[in-house]
């Protein structure tokens, strides 16, 4: 029989201290994970005198550790384990293949039900695996930062794989000038190896492609059983030859963001909406440099197939110049070299706006560039972008190129930056934070939200190369990093 870890009530008996749900929690404290270690997933944070409610675990093992400081002696606690049989339905391992296989929440499309802790192991035998949404209804989108009712997602890694993460790749750039990488780029490629996702309210995610040959997928609800509709998804081995359909997405070399391997040769398509353009920014490349790069390259041609007109033929490790589609197609081939190297990150948006002129970016990170960058745009334009991170994570976006003008103009040639914010009845709103023109040299903005947009607007007397802006989701109550 199937089962799970039941941790009821502490007990308040004289001469025990504990327990006061509390995230500000650090001398004295009672910590449990869903899990056999300290690396699982954490249930909660516990000190104080007030008992808490009953603390359920997604498995038959629970892993609970008292730290205490030197200045308290009797901090302790008594509490009851015991075993129940999973309400999560069939849970445990599941084994990925090249087929669309289906999970789905306990219960759907019914809600789940509360007080619940479920955790499925979507294993690809040391293939990476991939998930795509069909359904999310998990909470409230403008709960406080998913900490109640909510999907976490989580990479399960190898050390080799760990070690991979070390070497050094391009984050940014200009089309021409390396970048190597310094401590703290190196730290996000760790994060993005380890990723721990976080999501909620009803807003489709974007895919999930694991760093490791699998995914741990967690459902937690609270105390209200109508707080949440469920969700379902697909899952199935990441291809690298595949098709990209919707408005928006992320690309990745394979065992990204590990090094491809030799045979890993893949042929990709985007497919927009119709009657809109692809615009593709480049967050990270690394290929090896040869002639003609005829030794290892990513080429991408306007259109569906590979006779279409030739957009580029990509190596090296300077990172390349945005490329904008024609139409709403785009055909890629990668071609891997004997020696194994980074690859690359890639992220497409759709506008109707004309090629290049905005879109919407929904990313733990990412990037997007200014119309024809890098190069100047002397037309009337008024181009949007919308970015956003899953709930639970802040955006902050950075601008390592930034040059247009005329720099006394900021009237008529300027970029804006807004927050997207919910309000209490779940409309979303924007509020004005920012303006830069001329050769301002803007701050890394930290937004109050998982959400921002970007606002450019020309005129005719336009000059200047444009800008390039980076984003990722920081500062997540869960791991989100």
């Amino acid at each position: 029989m199937q089962g799970i870890a039941f941790l009821s009530a502490f007990s308040n008996r004289e001469g025990y201290g504990v327990i006061l749900f509390y995230l500000g929690c650090s001398q004295d404290y009672v910590e449990a994970r869903d899990g056999a270690g300290k690396s699982a997933s954490l249930i909660g944070r516990y000190c104080g005198s007030v008992v808490p409610s009953s603390l359920i675990g997604s498995t038959n093992i629970m892993w609970i550790q008292l730290v205490t400081g030197t200045s308290n002696r009797r901090a302790n606690f008594v509490a009851t384990l015991s075993y129940q049989e999973t309400p999560c339905g069939s849970t445990g391992t599941l084994d990925a293949t090249e087929m669309n296989q289906i999970l789905s929440s306990p219960n759907y499309p019914a809600p789940p039900g509360a007080n619940l802790r479920c955790r499925w192991l979507i294993d690809g035998n040391s293939t990476a695996v991939q998930i795509r949404f069909q359904h999310l209804s998990i909470g409230s989108a403008d709960s406080a930062q998913c900490t109640n009712d909510r999907l976490e997602i989580q990479d399960i890694i190898s050390a080799s794989q760990n070690q991979e993460a070390s070497g050094d790749l391009i984050l940014n750039g200009d089309g021409a000038s390396v970048v190597t990488l310094d401590q703290n780029q190196r730290i996000i490629i760790q994060r993005e190896l380890g990723q721990r996702l976080t999501f909620c309210g009803t807003r489709l995610p974007h895919d999930v492609i694991s760093s490791g040959g699998a995914l741990a997928v967690t459902l937690i609800t609270g105390n209200s059983a109508a707080s949440s509709g469920g969700f379902q998804l697909q899952y199935s081995l990441a291809t690298c030859n595949r098709s990209y359909e919707g408005v928006e997405g992320r690309i990745v070399s394979p065992r990204w963001p590990g090094f491809f391997r030799s045979n890993d040769y893949c042929q990709m398509t985007i497919e927009s909406p119709a009657n809109t353009t692809i615009s593709l920014y480049f967050n990270l490349f690394r290929l090896m440099n040869s002639l003609n790069c005829s030794v290892s390259s990513l080429e991408i041609r306007d259109g569906g197939t590979s006779s279409d007109r030739l957009l580029g033929n990509l190596c090296g490790s300077a990172l390349p110049n945005s490329i904008f589609s024609s139409s709403n197609r785009l055909w890629l081939q990668f071609r891997p070299s004997l020696l194994p190297q980074r690859g690359y990150d890639l992220t497409f948006t759709s506008t109707q706006q004309g090629p290049g002129c905005g879109g919407a970016v929904f990313n733990t990170r990412g990037s997007v560039t200014s119309p024809g960058f890098p190069g100047n745009v002397s037309r009337t334009t008024d181009c949007r972008w919308e970015l956003s991170v899953p709930i639970g994570m802040i955006i902050k976006i950075d601008f390592p190129m930034f040059q247009f003008g005329p720099s006394d103009d900021c009237m008529n040639n300027y970029v804006e930056i807004s927050d997207i914010r919910a309000s209490p009845d779940g409309t979303l709103g924007e509020a004005w934070r920012a303006r830069y023109c001329g050769n301002d040299r803007p701050s890394t903005y930290v937004g109050s939200s998982n959400g921002a947009t970007l606002r450019y607007v020309t005129s005719t007397n336009n000059t200047g190369s444009g800008w390039r802006a980076v984003f990722q989701g920081v500062t997540s109550i869960h791991g989100n990093q």
